[in-house]
């Protein structure tokens, strides 16, 4: 399910959790976009200090600051979602070469691993 930022209304006292999703998105959306922190908090009229301590997750209630980054997430999302599909790609390469030692068995490995996992996408296996 995507994430959705209206269910955070300004005001709302936040568990860690839910900072920890609204930061996340904010820092996913700022990076897809190519924006640095100073570029996101002026796009959000936002203190670019603030906007740091937003982005390390120092904060309990969503504020107007919070909101305005929201909405600024939520335009970069919609903005660049061809340029998501190819950022997570690119994630997913990464975490794929991170986990690989450079041995042949290692990367056989993981290739069984990702092939079960794309096998377990596609359902519940049959059963004759």
């Amino acid at each position: 399910m995507p994430f959705e930022f209206k269910k955070f209304p300004r005001g709302k006292s936040l568990s860690p959790s839910e900072c920890e999703e609204i930061r996340a998105e904010l820092e996913a959306a700022r990076k897809l976009a190519g924006y640095t922190v100073s570029e996101f908090a002026a796009a959000a009229n936002v203190n670019q200090g603030y906007l740091s301590k937003i982005l390390h997750g120092h904060f309990k209630k969503v504020t107007r600051a919070i909101e305005e980054c929201c909405k600024v997430a939520e335009q970069l999302n919609s903005t660049h979602g061809s340029k998501k599909a190819f950022y997570l790609r690119n994630s997913i390469q990464e975490a794929a070469l991170k986990a690989w030692d450079g041995t042949p068995e290692n990367a056989n490995s993981i290739l069984r691993i990702l092939n079960e996992l794309r096998r377990f996408k596609k359902g519940p296996i049959q059963r004759q």
